[in-house]
């Protein structure tokens, strides 16, 4: 989990998308509330190929209201896209 500071962020990369590599306690935190503090961080181009990233994404056990912020929101705010 981030630490508590206000302008510390998650980034979830544990695996090429599938569910069994992100753990319980990041997924249940990015669920309840934490949506606005973990972004994704995936291994393209060093290995992993966008199709497979995304065909596997859809495993991880986030709710739907979170998914924009995990792979496009929290991304802009932070790197002031």
């Amino acid at each position: 989990m981030p630490p508590q500071n206000p302008k510390s962020f998650g980034a979830a990369g544990g695996g090429p998308g599938r569910a069994r590599y992100y753990p319980s306690e990041i997924i249940q935190y990015a669920n309840t509330r934490g949506a606005h503090k973990v972004m994704y961080a995936g291994y393209f181009p060093m290995g992993l190929s966008l199709e497979r990233i995304m065909a596997e994404l859809p495993d991880v056990a986030l709710e739907d209201e979170v998914w924009p912020q995990f792979l496009r929101e929290n991304a802009l705010r932070v790197f002031q896209l």
